[in-house]
């Protein structure tokens, strides 16, 4: 792992932890800070690849405020805190965080959470890099000016438009030239039917907004081919009447090589991306598989369970890496086709008698960000798992149902069983199931709502989110 330095601004007693599981991970702590005012004065001094914020600081700067100073100088930070109240982390997402932990939290999951953030920022710096090239490189193109004269069958050229040719006027005997002597002396062959059409819309439109682009080869006078943009407009007389076109030609050779190298990198890079998420996939199975294989070595059944549960969760995330390494869209997943995989395969791994439970499907075919989906998926996982292992004691029948659908810009996803329901007197939002915490811990990474509604017979566990943008 690279020399990441990461700077904590936490006041809590915590921080020491923290910043210990962080360097044991890999990670570089340089500096350790209590107060947003400390970590504004020196910040500049050190310059982190990334900040981890707690939102509650003491002093006038709170964790959020100090996330928009940030955000100012361009540094990517991950709010790590304690906080449920829905306010505060409307506030806080506001701010754009490259990450959100809920403490406590797991090792892996700090490490997952920082790789994320890292990449993300990476990919961005990438992107701006890449606009900012192109940018410049059209900003010093040149652009050469023409006219044309429908009545006349005459184009007017300058001795501009001629260098960019590679000519000049004197050498091309003036500065007028009829169509077809512009398409013979300088127009690649592969380009004469599309000039054809154009020259067709110049004596058939004549609509004052009428504008049109076209990109083509164009032959200079030495013989070497480049490639222009043509941009042109019908022009009118003083009483309406049409008496020509008028445009710009924009040599753009360099942008359409950068272009069919940027496609091949491109290219590269998504085949690079599939055979990442097929290596993940590869090493979620086998770490489902070695816990499998663990397994059978415990006789204490709570133990095994255990062991199962992860199992599970392994696989349920090895199963989206799986579906990005077969498609196309390499940021979103067919999210409904996700679930039915899902919940199929926990359901044959855990119910031994189809008769006993029914597994019931409804879900539209969504297509939800790879952000989301992550945690979606555990949170299916956990739920589906929970049904069937505790709403149908002493061999009960019934049945569980999952239904996905969109409503108002918002995405529903509801788990239902018919069993015993949820007991009353358990605080699912406050419970030692680590189980139901992964869940209210993964509802607020997603920005989204958990609801419960503990029927007569039965349960109905309701998630209310917002697709990342």
């Amino acid at each position: 792992m690279r020399n990441v330095q990461i700077v904590l601004v936490d006041g809590n007693i915590e921080t020491k932890d923290i910043k210990n599981t962080l360097e044991s991970i890999g990670f570089n702590v340089p500096a350790v800070f209590s107060t947003g005012e400390e970590a504004l004065e020196k910040i500049f001094d050190i310059r982190p690849d990334l900040v981890l914020i707690d939102i509650s600081l003491p002093g006038e700067i709170d964790g959020i405020e100090l996330a928009h100073k940030f955000k100012e100088m361009e540094i990517p930070f991950i709010f790590s805190t304690s906080h449920y109240d829905g306010p505060i982390i409307s506030r806080a997402m506001k701010t754009q965080p490259y990450g959100y932990l809920v403490k406590p939290y797991e090792k892996i999951e700090l490490k997952i959470v920082i790789e994320m953030a890292l990449y993300k920022k990476n990919a961005e710096n990438k992107l701006i890099w890449t606009k900012n090239r192109l940018q410049i490189g059209m900003d010093m193109a040149k652009m050469v000016y023409w006219e044309y004269d429908t009545e006349k069958d005459l184009f007017t050229f300058d001795d501009q438009f001629y260098a960019l040719y590679g000519t000049s006027a004197e050498e091309e005997g003036g500065n007028l030239l009829s169509a077809n002597e512009y398409i013979e002396r300088f127009v690649d062959p592969s380009a004469y039917e599309l000039m054809e059409l154009e020259l067709k819309k110049t004596f058939e439109v004549n609509d004052p907004d009428f504008i049109s682009t076209v990109r083509h080869w164009i032959i200079r006078g030495g013989g070497e081919r480049r490639f222009i943009i043509v941009r042109f407009r019908i022009m009118f007389d003083r009483n309406g009447q049409k008496i020509g076109t008028m445009g710009v030609n924009q040599d753009i050779t360099e942008q359409k090589v950068a272009e069919d190298a940027l496609a091949k990198s491109l290219d590269e890079k998504n085949i690079l991306l599939k055979e990442i998420h097929h290596r993940v996939k590869n090493n979620l199975m086998i770490m489902s598989s070695l816990l499998n294989l663990q397994s059978r070595q415990i006789k204490d059944q709570d133990a095994r369970e255990v062991f199962k549960e992860s199992q599970n969760r392994a696989k349920s995330m090895a199963l989206i890496h799986e579906r990005l390494y077969l498609s196309t869209d390499l940021k979103k997943i067919d999210f409904g086709e996700y679930i039915r995989s899902l919940a199929t395969d926990l359901y044959h791994s855990m119910v031994s008698d189809p008769n006993q439970i029914k597994l019931q499907i409804d879900v539209e075919d969504l297509k939800i960000d790879i952000n989301t989906v992550v945690p979606m998926g555990l949170i299916v996982n956990e739920l589906v798992t929970n049904s069937i292992k505790y709403a149908f004691p002493d061999n009960k029948k019934g049945y569980i149902n999952i239904g996905l659908y969109k409503q108002n810009e918002k995405i529903i996803l509801r788990v239902i069983d018919n069993g015993v329901g949820f007991p009353e007197d358990l605080d699912y939002k406050n419970t030692n199931s680590l189980g139901l915490q992964l869940v209210n811990n993964l509802i607020i990474q997603i920005n989204g709502e958990l609801e419960l509604d503990k029927k007569n017979q039965g349960t109905v566990f309701t998630i209310i989110f917002e697709e990342a943008e």
